[in-house]
């Protein structure tokens, strides 16, 4: 259901138990930033909808021009059934000027409704969704837009769903005070919510069935195999997984949710080993792998027990990615998600500054594509990867200490020609210079080890230029170049940014007293459109 849709998050209490395959979790500002209406098949509103007038004619003009909207749980809706207030939205000629209403509805200030008390007429629950009637009441609009009564409340005859057809324009939207979510009978409130999307609003929501996890197999020269089999238990148990090195002849467990085995023979079918290895220049990293094409996060393989450093674990799709903080990471088919573990001595030069380590990842995928500066493929600090101002990648780092080793698992997810989400590489790299995912994996560790070693080489003043040289900076589309920083829970300063120091940490310069500030990366987290460095909680 859920597959194409792109969700704006308006209010936190409505969102804690919004289902978990939502893509693309935003900020309700970035309604204002524009940019998003072009690749949105469906804009989902959980909660508040947003009242200030810099909002609505975003949604007005998405509806105008064929949009359509789903909005649950809302305590107040800027559309419904009420002609006095309506607001009127241009259709998207301009040649002829036409106009049409959107209703306004704002008129019930009750909690959202459960499911169980949005069923019109006689019947239960269970007769969703066939019993289920559909349009009860309407009033005509300009364009031949209809608004109209879908269900209502049966112990008050509340309006409780409202269907908005856009008529000749196209526009169509769902505006519900049923929190779906929140439903004891899960059956009747995922009939009502495919009966919306699909009959309503036109989504295909036929269910699919659930992906299969799949064996890993481990690839790298016969010593390499030899050698790390040699040393590491047949059986490593994991908070979340349990891995099964298989030996050859054995057919081994059968893949699950919390088991992967691994086979020491054999050749995936959709990953290139050839392509893989063929560019991958490394001495260490990169040179044993794991592939599978599903599993629940390449992260829990390294998760409780370290593996081997070098060792990387590429996977063709996740159930359960991870982000920074507890973002959920989606990761379809052809998104290159893989996790290396990188092993470094404290008393290095990176282990004095393990800050760097995600810097440094986030550089390896921009500097993995030759022409990255051409196709404006920079790094958001500290750990996004953004392509002409969109979001294409990302990088999380786990670490533990292990004596006076620094054990660092390094995740990295791209969108490379991936299908639903909207924006991927190779969309900008042209026929001829697209990549494989085995192709841009050997390519970024590759990368990777070459700055790694360039720091312990005392080329860190050479490392921070490339990173300030490929960044994308806050404020750089102003004159001014000033963002907002909170210093303390809700107390906010102006800053300059100025670029990042030898650690790592970004350097800000608040510009009233001129007092320099230093941002810990994982302290904090950078939205680029609001110009705002947040204290990440």
């Amino acid at each position: 259901i859920y597959q194409n849709c792109i969700s704006f998050r308006t209010t936190m209490n409505s969102c804690t138990k919004r289902p978990g395959n939502l893509p693309n979790i935003l900020e309700v500002a970035c309604l204002n930033a524009g940019g998003w209406e072009d690749q949105t098949e469906l804009l989902v509103l959980s909660g508040e909808v947003p009242k200030s007038v810099e909002y609505i004619p975003k949604l007005l003009q998405f509806l105008g021009t064929g949009g359509r909207l789903f909005a649950w749980g809302c305590e107040s809706l800027p559309f419904g059934p009420t002609e006095s207030n309506a607001m009127e939205v241009e259709n998207g000629d301009s040649a002829t000027e036409k106009k049409r209403s959107v209703l306004k509805y704002g008129s019930l200030h009750t909690n959202p409704i459960s499911v169980m008390k949005t069923l019109w007429g006689p019947g239960k629950a269970s007769d969703l969704p066939s019993g289920f009637p559909g349009i009860l009441e309407t009033t005509g609009s300009k364009g031949n837009s209809t608004a109209s009564v879908y269900a209502t409340v049966k112990e008050t005859n509340e309006i409780a769903i409202i269907n908005y057809n856009g008529g000749d324009h196209g526009g169509r939207a769902v505006l519900s005070r049923v929190c779906f979510e929140d439903s004891k009978d899960e059956e009747s409130s995922l009939a009502l919510l495919t009966n919306l999307l699909s009959e309503s609003l036109g989504i295909d929501c036929t269910r699919s069935k659930a992906p299969e996890f799949t064996v890993g197999y481990l690839l790298g020269d016969d010593d390499n195999i030899k050698n790390f089999l040699a040393d590491i238990s047949p059986v490593i148990q994991h908070s979340n997984l349990t891995i099964e090195f298989v030996p050859a002849g054995i057919e081994g467990s059968r893949p699950r949710v919390d088991r992967f085995p691994v086979k020491s023979l054999g050749n995936p079918a959709t990953f290139s080993a050839g392509d893989y290895f063929n560019n991958l220049t490394t001495k260490d990293l990169g040179r044993l792998m794991i592939y599978t094409d599903l599993i629940t996060s390449t992260m829990h393989v390294f998760e409780d027990h370290s593996l081997k450093h070098g060792l990387v674990v590429v996977a063709n799709r996740q159930t359960q990615g991870k982000g920074r903080g507890n973002n959920v990471w989606l990761s379809p088919e052809i998104c290159a998600c893989f996790t290396v573990q990188v092993n470094v001595a404290l008393d290095s030069q990176l282990g004095k500054r393990l800050p760097l380590v995600q810097l440094n990842a986030a550089m390896s995928m921009v500097l993995a594509i030759p022409n990255h500066q051409e196709i404006d493929l920079r790094m958001k600090w500290p750990n996004d990867i953004y392509i002409r101002g969109q979001k294409v990648g990302g990088v999380l780092v786990k670490s533990r200490l292990q004596g006076n080793i620094a054990i660092v698992s390094i995740g990295i997810g791209v969108n490379v020609s991936n299908k639903y989400l909207a924006v991927c590489l190779n969309s900008f790299l042209g026929e001829e210079n697209k990549l494989t995912q085995a192709t841009l994996v050997a390519k970024c560790l590759s990368q990777m080890e070459d700055l790694l070693e360039q720091i312990e080489k005392g080329g860190l003043n050479e490392i921070i230029n490339t990173y300030t040289e490929n960044w994308l900076k806050a404020g750089q589309e102003n004159t001014d170049g000033v963002v907002r920083v909170e210093v303390s829970k809700e107390n906010y300063v102006e800053c300059r940014v100025e670029g990042i120091d030898e650690s790592g940490f970004l350097r800000v310069v608040d510009i009233n007293p001129g007092k320099v500030l230093f941002l810990h990366p994982d302290g904090y987290s950078f939205d680029i459109a609001k110009r705002l460095i947040a204290i990440k909680t």
